[in-house]
């Protein structure tokens, strides 16, 4: 077929290329062309054969082994080296990585295939052409990554492909490994090493083929007991539960941010790092209860770790603190000891905390002893995990304090707002709770002085020798507190007993009531329990004993309480003496006992509603507009040394179950007048039944009145009870 653009004497004159154009058969789907030349005149003056492709098509591939990784050539033509991401190889059906497109050429990357496999070139809206077969020549080694403990065992395999199976096993670079990065047997068998003697994490493990001239490599990582995330700035708490325990924390980064990671722990740990996201240590520092690493810049964005381990003998909780951009804030005690508040050194920053600071003092080794002891002081929290001893000067605390043990033996603490301790001892100066404090395991206070308009709230064991508790603030026992007085203490502010107070005598003295109010709640237990003669004492106006629990008096000597004692609750007198200041009950529900004890009331006992029961006696006189009962639990003999007057809604209970006095049927004996009225309620225990008989019920030196009521009085089979009134000594029941 002719081919021209213009006619063709005309194109011989203009000496143009005149090309014949033909379909040749081939895969290449090539075109084949004849070309002729001329000259000015038109004289064809010389003839070609050309072949020229409009397809792509490949020939061939070097080199023909390749590594993983290894850069390979197809070699073809007609590339489309302008769209190179038309282009796609596999490798045995594994997507390559292409470099570069060019006309003649496409280079890729060898994948991680293990076994060799046919070389294909794609191009979009094309047949796929196959370049040629390429194998696969190296070492592949599994498992490629693995994470152990210290001592753990792991069996590696080697696969050579292209030359012998015999490989030399190292362990970074070291054949056969060491102590420290661990050991590797000539089958692969690899050892981690003990924690006492391990370099830092991770380890390369790689086996080497001569014959090749290749190796392979596997990443040996630690082993973390625990994972879970931190979060910059947070206070993260821990705990190591077994020797070498890895616990790890995950958090993510940006290129460029700044980290600092602080250890505090009750045990020594034997590292902390930080790990980049593909395991390898950024930073490390070893063994101490006190680790601080930083600031760190990471260079990339992922998921970075912290690693604390415990050392091969320590145990014990600890805390964590990660800070973003920044180290630790001012007011952070430091130095893994003891030593004094003022000390600049011993603080983070190396100053001493000012106002504006929050004071923290985390978990440390040992026992640890932070101690202010002169110069005025303030800080904005405080937080001590640790002891905090306050033995001079002054320390103020704007915000909340909470320590874990808290001792003010000299100058001045002052809590303007809450402060919470587990443990608080006051052995001198002042503790001012102005915000309240509470203590939830041990109070103990010998000397000094606590004040403030906040409640002192105890929860657990509270020990007080001595010392005060004023202000205008009140203490409180919860239901959950023992409390143990053992003389010589003043309480100036009210004191309200949810729990167990005992009072326990001694030769120290009796304890004051200044201007107070002590309550015993509903619920709580006074004992006031003593082998001397000491009691409560009072001083100033408007102090009292208000018993809306139980009041048990025990101990076998006598106890006086010269403070007004208002009974809402149980008053029980089983040992020695109680003597009272003044008394009143006027509640229905209070009770009055005498269980073998006795009761001095030298200004009198009212009763004005309620029970007074038992066995014992009273001296003092004593007014009934409650119930009286002599005995409990069955007949006993109540003394009253002073006159006994029964009102007109008073009532006096008897039970009769024999003949005998005092053992088997119920007698008040009163050395005074006695005044009657109100009700007798008469009744038979012990299936008695008299028929015959008098039971002398009251004895008294006069008396005045009769029973306005008396119920009870028929006994079955016909007889009945009269009161018997004709004799100034006694009042008797006469069966009838």
């Amino acid at each position: 077929m002719l081919a021209v653009s213009v006619p063709f004497k005309a194109a011989r004159l203009m000496g143009l290329l005149i090309t014949l154009v033909g379909l040749l058969a081939g895969t290449s789907q090539a075109q084949s062309q004849r070309d002729y030349t001329y000259d000015a005149l038109g004289n064809r003056v010389a003839a070609t054969n050309q072949v020229r492709f409009t397809a792509a098509d490949a020939f061939s591939i070097q080199p023909r082994r390749a590594l993983v990784g290894d850069a390979v050539n197809i070699y073809g033509r007609n590339f489309p080296f302008a769209a190179p991401g038309t282009v796609a190889v596999t490798v045995a059906g594994q997507a390559a990585a292409i470099t570069s497109v060019a006309p003649n050429v496409i280079s890729f990357t060898m994948p991680t295939v293990v076994s060799g496999g046919q070389v294909i070139v794609t191009i979009a809206g094309g047949t796929p052409l196959v370049a040629g077969v390429l194998e696969f020549e190296g070492i592949t080694i599994a498992p490629q990554t693995v994470a152990v403990d210290y001592g753990d065992q792991v069996q590696y395999s080697a696969q050579v492909t292209g030359g012998s199976q015999t490989v030399t096993w190292k362990v970074n670079g070291v054949a056969g490994g060491n102590a420290s990065v661990g050991t590797i047997s000539s089958t692969g068998l690899y050892t981690a090493p003990a924690g006492a003697a391990a370099a830092e994490f991770p380890f390369v493990v790689s086996a080497t083929s001569s014959r090749i001239d290749s190796v392979a490599y596997a990443l040996v990582t630690p082993l973390c007991s625990g994972s879970s995330t931190i979060q910059p700035g947070v206070i993260l708490d821990g705990s190591f539960a077994a020797p070498f325990e890895r616990d790890c924390y995950d958090f993510n980064a940006q290129a460029g941010d700044e980290y600092f990671v602080a250890y505090f722990g009750q045990s020594t740990a034997s590292k902390l790092r930080i790990r980049d996201p593909d395991g390898f240590t950024l930073g490390v520092v070893s063994n101490g209860g006190v680790l601080q690493l930083g600031p760190l810049t990471v260079t990339e964005t992922g998921s970075f770790r912290v690693e604390v381990e415990a050392t091969a003998s320590s145990t014990g909780d600890y805390k964590l603190w990660l800070i973003k951009d920044g180290a630790l804030p001012r007011g952070v005690w430091v130095f893994p000891g003891s030593g004094s508040w003022s000390e600049a050194a011993k603080w983070s920053g190396g100053v001493v905390p000012t106002s504006d600071d929050d004071v923290r003092i985390l978990p440390l080794p040992g026992s640890v002893v932070v101690t202010h002891s002169a110069g005025t002081s303030r800080c904005s929290t405080l937080d001590c995990s640790e002891q905090l001893t306050v033995s001079g000067g002054a320390l103020t605390v704007r915000g909340q304090v909470h320590s874990e043990t808290l001792a003010v033996s000299g100058g001045a603490l002052t809590a303007l707002n809450q402060l919470s301790a587990s443990s608080l001892t006051v052995s001198g100066g002042t503790l001012a709770v102005d915000g309240g404090a509470r203590v939830s395991v041990s109070y103990s206070q010998s000397g000094g002085a606590v004040v403030g308009s906040g409640e002192l709230a105890l929860a657990g064991s509270v020990a007080w020798s001595g010392g005060s508790m004023g202000g205008t603030g009140k203490t409180t026992i919860a239901n959950t507190g023992v409390v143990t007085i053992t003389g010589g203490v003043t309480v100036a502010r009210t004191f309200e007993n949810g729990g167990t107070t005992t009072f326990a005598g001694g030769n120290v003295g009796s304890w004051v009531l200044s201007s107070a109010v002590f309550r015993n709640l509903p619920g709580g237990v006074y004992n006031h329990n003593n082998t001397f003669s000491h009691g409560i004492s009072a001083s100033g106006s408007g102090s009292a004993f208000e018993n809306q629990g139980t009041f048990n008096k025990v101990g076998t000597a006598g106890a006086p309480l010269n403070v007004p004692l208002n009974n809402a609750g149980s008053l029980n007198v089983s040992a020695g003496t109680l003597t009272l200041a003044s008394f009143v009950q006027a509640s229905a529900n209070a009770v009055v006992a005498l269980g073998g004890g006795s009761i001095s009331a030298p200004s009198g006992l009212s009763v004005a509603q309620g029970s007074l029961r038992g066995f014992g006696t009273i001296t003092g006189n004593v007014t009934n507009n409650g119930t009286l009962e002599p005995g409990i639990g069955g007949a006993g003999t109540l003394t009253i040394t002073g006159t006994y007057t029964q009102g007109a809604s008073g009532v006096m209970n008897v039970e009769i179950g024999g003949t005998a006095q005092g053992a088997q049927f119920d007698r008040l004996t009163v050395s005074g007048a006695a005044t009657l009225g109100g009700t007798l309620n008469i009744q038979l225990i012990n299936g008695f039944q008299p028929t015959s008989g008098s039971f002398a019920i009251l004895g008294h030196a006069s008396r005045t009145g009769t029973f306005a009521t008396v119920n009870g009085t028929t006994i079955g089979n016909g007889f009945s009870f009269a009161p018997n009134y004709t004799s100034n000594t006694q009042t008797a029941l006469d069966v009838q």
